[in-house]
């Protein structure tokens, strides 16, 4: 299992899945009503995915550190 599906695995990552579109169409019609183009949204989207990205390549990392801990 891919470490994005461990997260959504389950009745409860079900709920999330959920959550998280709504949040997403919350975030996006804000940007819009505030003047936002589609230009920056997208930009908004990317960092997301960039952040996204970043967290999951640094769990082998914490999970390594953790192992070497209790050596």
């Amino acid at each position: 299992m891919s470490v994005l599906n461990s997260y959504s695995a389950g009745a409860a990552g079900r709920g999330h899945d959920r959550a998280l579109r709504i949040f997403a169409s919350s975030i996006a019609r804000e940007l819009k009503s505030r003047g936002y183009t589609p230009r920056h949204i997208v930009t908004v989207a990317g960092e997301l995915i960039s952040l996204a990205c970043d967290f999951i390549r640094s769990k082998p990392a914490i999970a390594a550190t953790a192992a070497d801990g209790d050596k």
